[in-house]
This record gives C-alpha cells, sequence and structure tokens, in this order.
C-alpha cells in the first residue's frame, strides 16, 4: 500500500526491519494488504514525496537478538564531503549572535556528511542499533525507488492499545554522567522540555482524548547522551491515526524554519 507515489513504487518489495524496545528478537513486515501493521516513511527535504509512503503487511521474527552476533556482510565505506568545521562553527556564531538579539530561544543546527557505501546489510544495520540501543525503536527500509534509510529513536510517538495510549516527552540533551549522584538539569533543560510537554497536552485535548495525564519527569540515556522524558497516559475518543497525526502537528508546530546568513536555523515558538 502507498499513497502519493504510486506511480513509481511498489510495495511488494519493500524491506523493513526493526527491533522493539526491550525485545530479545528482531523482525519484520512482510508486504500484504491485509496485514494488520503499518509501517510509515515520511517525506523529507527534498524528496519526490508528497505524502508519507505507508507499508502494509504481517509481522513475523526474523531472529534472536545475539550480543556477539558478527555482521554477514564487511560493510565498506569511504567519505566523500561533507560540511567543514569551520564552517559548522562560523554557523554556531552566528546563531548565538541571533539568540542574543532575540527572539530565538534555541537553534538547531547540523552538519553534513556525504560517503559512498557497499555492503550496507539490513539485518546488520538493525542487529547494531538494537545491541548498541536495546531500549530504542531501530529500523530499516530498503526499496528500489526509495534507497535504504535507517533510524533509532527513543522516543515513541503513540504507544499502546485501543483505547490506552501514551506518548513520550522528550527533550533536553546533556552527556550521560558517570558516577553515583547526578548534577540536576539546568532552567533551559526543563524549560525546553515543558514546551514539549505543553504542545503534547493541548494536541492530545484539543482532539477530544480523555484522561490525559503528565508523568513524572525521568532521565533516561541514549548511547553516551541523557534526555529528560515525560510519559503523557490518555484514553483516545478518535481513531489513533488521527491522534498520531495531531501529536506530529503539535511537535511541528513548536518550531519554525528561518533562513539567515550562513545557515538555515530552527526557532521555537
Amino acid at each position: 500500500m502507498m499513497s502519493g507515489t504510486s506511480e513509481y513504487f511498489d510495495p511488494s518489495l519493500a524491506e523493513v526491519l526493526f527491533h522493539r524496545p526491550g525485545s530479545a528478537i528482531l523482525e519484520r513486515i512482510v508486504p500484504n494488504d491485509a496485514g494488520e501493521a503499518y509501517f510509515r516513511l515520511y517525506p523529507w527535504e527534498r524528496s519526490k514525496m508528497e505524502e508519507p509512503v505507508v507499508i502494509r503487511g504481517h509481522v513475523e521474527t526474523v531472529e534472536m537478538l545475539v550480543r556477539d552476533a558478527r555482521p554477514t556482510v564487511k560493510a565498506h565505506v569511504q567519505p566523500l564531503d561533507g560540511t567543514l568545521k569551520a564552517d559548522h562553527m562560523a554557523r554556531v556564531q552566528k546563531a548565538r549572535e541571533a539568540i542574543a538579539r532575540g527572539p530565538l530561544k534555541k537553534v538547531v543546527l547540523s552538519s553534513q556528511l556525504n560517503v559512498t557505501a557497499e555492503g550496507l546489510e539490513g539485518f546488520d544495520i538493525v542487529r547494531k542499533l538494537a545491541l548498541a540501543h536495546p531500549e530504542s525503536f531501530s529500523w530499516a527500509a530498503r526499496h528500489p525507488a526509495l534507497g535504504t534509510w535507517f533510524g533509532s529513536s527513543p522516543e515513541p510517538l503513540i504507544e499502546g492499545r485501543w483505547p490506552k495510549y501514551r506518548t513520550a516527552c522528550l527533550a533536553g540533551t546533556r552527556m550521560a554522567h558517570v558516577g553515583e549522584v547526578s548534577d540536576p538539569w539546568t532552567p533551559k533543560e526543563q524549560e525546553e522540555q515543558a514546551l514539549v510537554i505543553e504542545g503534547a497536552l493541548d494536541a492530545l485535548r484539543d482532539a477530544g482524548c480523555a484522561h490525559v495525564d503528565a508523568g513524572e519527569r525521568q532521565t533516561i540515556q541514549y548511547g553516551p547522551i541523557e534526555h529528560l522524558r515525560t510519559w503523557i497516559h490518555f484514553e483516545a475518543t478518535r481513531p489513533a491515526e488521527e491522534i498520531i497525526e495531531a501529536l506530529k502537528t503539535a511537535r511541528e508546530a513548536q518550531t519554525v524554519s528561518i533562513e539567515m546568513d550562513g545557515g538555515s536555523f530552527e526557532k521555537e515558538k
């Protein structure tokens, strides 16, 4: 099943592999129009896609997750080009100046690295991500028309079973603490997460959800990085797909892209 690009997309050629948080197995979606599982890949910048790629099928187990498993094929990666450090630092300085002038509160800068890669195997990608970040959702998707895409995130947009769900509000970033006692989070990091929580609460209430309740703030570790996370529990009164769109819209509305000399920045509203 596919929306927006059906003229060149055959879902039967798609390969989707994934690892659920805390799971001991790797799984995949076998394309099937009657399946109960859905995988959505949303359009990215400069994509030809107008709507999300939606792959429907049934889930089957691929293998048990073995910590000392070795790659089936050794990948060969060769760097080509990317963002120069001097250029990135110049953009950091411009961002700091923009924040000082206002009204920006936070600027997110990215850098780019282009490489050639041979021998990338979907199973090996997901296996490595799952072993490195066992409490995150890791995935890899491949299709002749789209290429290979993969990622890993500790922040589920929505999870649960009708009508009771929960969504994770994750924000605030710092290097993981080493030792028995962690330093307190700064007011900046706490304010950043509070904005995310407020947006999610408003979106869920506007979507007609019942019993919307925010839990306690937690510190979670993702590799060498720590984040603040708060779960919001709720009961849906509309289809889960509509709740997902409401939450996505709320998160997108919290930032806007703006162009400045030296790069494009994201501004928190």
